[in-house]
Parts: structure tokens; C-alpha cells; sequence
């Protein structure tokens, strides 16, 4: 599955989910929650690209993955003062999609999971990301995957840029690395593609429901 999911990756631009993206919602219309998120997502100043889309780094935004038997089909947005059952204070917005609940925090919040905005995720929380394209959110997964070329090899990319080996693909030179937790991984994806040691090295995201993390 992990094999297939790749190359589709690979091979194919990622789909956008972007029907899902504006809903009904009670107390704030969908114009102004998608202004929000674009505010939100050209005040981090962050851009990368990933499955020849770009797409930009959210800021104050989260994801927290739910142990969810059923997959959501589509991304729902609901305000609310407080994010309870993350306690990470007051929020600006909340949503959900593929089986997670995601945020956008204000500044008081944000020290709560600094870590997260360098590594790309911890064990709780992922960081989003916004397409423009699509007008579709994206969850950063904190993975890096990494096409590379005859004079490199998986292990002397780890040990070079100080990343983990997370799975190899040798028949399609192709690994993926994650980030250790104190990581920025926008710098090291940049570093990686300007070393000469690969094809192609980017930022792993989800905005497809339908491709497994």
C-alpha cells in the first residue's frame, strides 16, 4: 500500500479536496473563514512545494490526528472560543479533515507547541499548510521525500543533513526521512535540494482524503 501510495505520489499532481472545503457554518459566514486561512496562511511567510503544487505554511495552524474508525470525507468548520479536548486555548478557527481535528491558535497559544513549527510535527500535533490553487488545507506530515541521484545514497543524505531513514525504495531511488524534533524541516528540504545529491526533495503533505498517511 505504502509502495503504491508513493508512486501515485510521484506520478500524479495531488487532488484537490477543495469542494470540501467551505461549509455551513453557524456563526461565521464561509467568506470570512476563508479569508481567515489565507491571512493566516501569507502572515507565516512560508512557501514550499509538494506534488508540483504550492502551498503555504499556515500560521498558528495545527492538526491533531484523531483515532477515528471512519475517515472524514470532508473538511467542516465550526468556531469556538476554546479547543477543549487539545488544551491549547483560545482559538481563532476549527475544522476537520481525513481524521483530523485542525486549529488555527492565537499568538498567546502558539508557545504551547513551538516545537512543532520547525519539525513539521511532534507526537501530537502537525502543522498545515494552505494551497491558493485549490483553496484546499494540507496537512504537513513532517516527512521528506527524497528522489536521489547516482552519487548519493540514502544513508549519506541522513548523515549529511541529519535526518532519520524512515523507508527505502532502491528500484525508484526514492527514501523518505523524517525530521528530528528540534528540526526545521522548510530549511533542510532547502538544503537538500541545493546539495547536488538529488532529483527532486520535498515536503510530504496530505491534501488528497483519499491517500493514506
Amino acid at each position: 500500500m505504502k509502495i503504491f501510495s508513493i508512486l501515485a505520489m510521484l506520478t500524479l499532481p495531488m487532488i484537490a479536496c477543495a469542494n470540501g472545503f467551505t461549509v455551513k457554518e453557524p456563526s461565521a459566514s464561509p467568506a470570512s473563514i476563508n479569508m481567515l486561512i489565507e491571512q493566516k496562511a501569507q502572515a507565516s511567510g512560508v512557501t514550499f512545494v509538494s506534488n508540483n503544487q504550492q502551498y503555504q505554511l499556515i500560521s498558528g495552524g495545527l492538526g491533531v490526528k484523531q483515532n477515528m474508525g471512519k475517515g472524514v470525507s470532508s473538511l467542516t468548520s465550526v468556531t469556538s472560543p476554546r479547543v477543549s479536548s487539545s488544551n491549547l486555548g483560545p482559538s481563532l478557527w476549527q475544522g476537520k479533515k481525513a481524521g483530523f481535528k485542525l486549529f488555527i491558535i492565537d499568538k498567546e497559544s502558539i508557545a504551547l507547541v513551538a516545537s512543532a513549527s520547525v519539525s513539521g510535527t511532534t507526537n501530537n500535533y502537525y502543522q498545515i499548510g494552505y494551497n491558493p490553487s485549490t483553496k484546499a488545507i494540507a496537512i504537513i506530515c513532517g516527512n521528506i521525500i527524497v528522489t536521489y541521484n547516482k552519487y548519493a545514497s540514502p544513508e549519506l543524505i541522513a548523515q549529511t543533513f541529519n535526518i532519520n531513514l524512515v523507508d527505502h525504495f532502491p528500484d525508484m531511488k526514492v527514501a523518505i526521512f523524517s525530521m528530528p524534533s528540534w528540526g526545521d524541516i522548510f530549511a533542510t528540504t532547502d538544503s537538500i535540494n541545493q546539495s547536488g545529491l538529488v532529483v527532486q526533495a520535498e515536503i510530504e503533505v496530505l491534501e488528497n482524503e483519499s491517500v493514506p498517511l
